[in-house]
This record gives C-alpha cells, structure tokens and sequence, in this order.
C-alpha cells in the first residue's frame, strides 16, 4: 500500500485533500494516464469517493494543458461529472532531480458506459450486472425510443449547462456517457472541450 496525499492551494484553502494508493488495481488507462479509487476527505473528517488520472511522465506541455483545462470545468450539474481539479506534486529522484507529477481529479462514477448498455454488455468492471442497469436495459430493449429520447433530454441539459458558462464539449458520443448503478446518466470527459 503505498498512499498518496494530494492538496494544492485551492485544496488547502477548502480544508481538503485527495488521495490514493499506487498500488491498487488500475479503474482504467488511457493515453494520458491511469485512473484509480481515491477519496476526497475534508475538513470534518467526510470521505467521499473520487476518481483520480495519475498522468504519464513526459507527456507533450499542451496535453498538460488540455487535462488543465478539463479539470477547470468545474460545474455541478445531475448529467455532467464533476471535476473537482488538477494538482501537481513533486518528488525527487534519486539524483537530486525535481520529478513533477500531475493529477486530475473528478467524481467517482460506479457504472457501465452507455456504448455497452447499447450492446448489451451489462456488467460493471467487476463483472456483476447491477439491478439499476439490469432494470433500465430491460426498458431499452421493450421501448427504445422512450428510453433514447429520456437520456437525450438529460445529455442536453448537461450540454445546455456547460454552453451556459461558455464551454462546447466536442466528444458526444456513447463511449463518453456513463450510466450509473444509482441510474444517473453523465456526460463525461472534457478533454477536448473548447471555450
């Protein structure tokens, strides 16, 4: 177990921090980084679950920007994740050399991606089939309108919501939106959105 403090000035100034262990199973990787279970822990000692993007050494300075810019997008909304921000850290190596790491972090979304609602692939990363998923695509498969014209109207207010503070997201599609075990559906993603 190896856990990982994170708090930058915004953190401080809330009364909170970030953290996470290394060593513990990967929720996802991509090109940018890996994604772990952390938690949020404020002030009064509440714990909530986050997720944090653990960014790759050597990454170009405009991904560094763009992953920036994304967790910048910090508006709470029902149908849009929320970022909670960017944190840089510094360690030093074993030749006295400053090594920078950087960390987005954004709300915890237990669930399937729509893309795999669509094709029917039901289970969670853990390979169970939650009630809440299970329970919806049986909707799905007896009235697909209702049910695309449902999660439409709720990705729109997400989209309506970010267009209202001057951002276009640029990546609709299923891959980036998220069903949850609690039935929510989210937007996810910001990478490329624009101002």
């Amino acid at each position: 177990m190896a856990i990982r403090k994170l708090q930058g000035n915004d953190e401080r100034n809330k009364g909170c921090y970030f953290e996470f262990d290394t060593e513990a199973d990967v929720l996802g990787e991509g090109g940018m980084g890996c994604v772990y279970l952390g938690k949020r822990v404020d002030e009064n000692g509440t714990v909530s679950l986050v997720a944090v993007k653990a960014m790759f050494e050597g990454l170009p300075d405009q991904v560094i920007e763009r992953a920036k810019r994304e967790a910048s997008i910090q508006l709470h909304h029902d149908s849009l994740v929320r970022m909670y921000g960017f944190i840089e850290t510094v360690d030093t190596d074993a030749f006295g050399a400053d090594i920078i790491h950087y960390h987005v972090i954004s709300e915890y979304l237990d669930g399937i991606s729509l893309e795999n609602l669509i094709l029917g692939k039901l289970e969670d990363r853990k390979g169970n089939v939650l009630p809440t998923i299970a329970n919806l695509y049986k909707e799905y498969t007896e009235d697909r309108e209702k049910v695309a014209t449902d999660i439409i109207k709720r990705i729109l207010s997400g989209v309506m919501a970010l267009h209202d503070i001057g951002y276009i997201h640029r990546d609709i599609d299923p891959t980036n939106i998220m069903v949850t075990s609690d039935g929510r559906i989210k937007l996810i993603d910001f990478g490329v959105a624009k101002q």
